[in-house]
């Protein structure tokens, strides 16, 4: 059985620093505004698709309640926060591991 991208070999607690990462970018409102050729590559997507649509339109329905608490989670205490998702087609099945970061607050 292949291993899936994103999952981590089980070699070491840090192995996953090695893997190839996909970077997406999301304004408050969680939808793309930047993201990294190999998370379009990850995603099955040209950049130009991914801008504008949310996280949520990439994974599956069953992972989507996973999914809001763990934005839920990060929102709510500022803290790292890191889970792995199932994609839906073109990637269908493809578990990654999903690390989101509040890069910065606005200002009001």
């Amino acid at each position: 059985m292949e291993t899936p991208v994103g999952y981590p070999p089980t070699v070491g607690a840090d192995s996953r620093a090695h893997l190839p990462c996909g970077v997406l970018v999301l304004d408050q409102q969680r939808k793309l505004i930047a993201c990294s050729q190999f998370a379009c590559h990850l995603l099955g997507m040209e950049q130009k698709v991914l801008i504008g649509r949310t996280l949520e339109d990439f994974v599956e329905p069953s992972e989507r309640d996973s999914l809001e608490s763990v934005f839920y989670d990060m929102e709510a205490t500022g803290a790292e926060q890191q889970t792995y998702i199932k994609l839906k087609p073109p990637r269908e099945g493809l578990l990654i591991f999903l690390k989101l970061s509040i890069l910065s607050h606005a200002v009001n």
